[in-house]
């Protein structure tokens, strides 16, 4: 995966803060990672919810192991996050598969039609709430596009984490990213390092861009101290 090191002298003067500045700059834009986020306003009333994890469809070049791998990772960390509720984890949904198996069917047909159109269908996701009992879904996704002749790699890879809302089809949060893979990194150990690299930078990206205001929290905790009027 690309590093990019600067070398540090002991005093700087202003003139050389300001190059470096531009070169860290300069760096972040064309070290081939692009970081994009989405969020609602507010996201005070969407804490603390339990969610359903779901995992997307294996890229290409990534074995079966690698891939459960990332999924636990994902798992790892977004069980700590501080803002978002119960996690029901993969192996939480296999038990609930042995007690309903249609509960396994009716979620691959959700992931797939949010993967093609984008949206949740709300049947389905009327269902996956209620088996699970859950309020949203939290897809990580990793999609490996062939690029085109102007890219400076054959590879474009999207990584996706978004919080969704069972009950309207809300998307609460989303951080994504887009990278280009080095010539290293297109098999492999290269790629699974990559993978998981990037995977973990995602989160990161997730857990430091999804954050209750401290004054929204006041403001709710003073209302919780107000008298009650009749």
């Amino acid at each position: 995966m690309k590093k990019h090191h600067f070398m540090q002298k002991p005093i700087f003067s202003p003139t050389k803060l300001f190059l470096v500045g531009l070169i860290l700059t300069t760096a972040w834009i064309s070290g081939c990672t692009i970081y994009s986020e989405h969020s609602v306003p507010d996201l005070y009333p969407h804490k603390g919810k339990n969610i359903l994890l779901l995992q997307g469809v294996k890229p290409s070049g990534i074995n079966s192991k690698v891939w459960t791998e990332l999924g636990l990772e994902v798992e790892k960390q977004v069980s700590g996050h501080r803002w978002l509720g119960e996690i029901r984890g993969f192996d939480s949904q296999k038990a609930s598969w042995r007690e309903n198996q249609q509960l396994r069917l009716d979620l691959e047909q959700f992931k797939t039609s949010l993967a093609l159109a984008g949206i949740t269908e709300k049947t389905l996701a009327a269902k996956l709430s209620s088996g699970h009992q859950v309020d949203q879904a939290l897809l990580y996704q990793f999609i490996a596009y062939p690029c085109t002749l102007e890219c400076t790699s054959p590879e474009t890879w999207i990584m996706r984490l978004q919080l969704i809302d069972l009950s309207n089809g809300l998307q609460i949060h989303r951080v994504r990213l887009n990278y280009k893979p080095d010539d290293d990194e297109l098999d492999g150990i290269g790629r699974e390092e990559a993978a998981l690299e990037l995977t973990r930078d995602l989160l990161k990206h997730f857990e430091d861009s999804f954050v209750v205001p401290w004054h929204r929290l006041r403001y709710e905790n003073l209302k919780k101290l107000r008298p009650q009027t009749s």
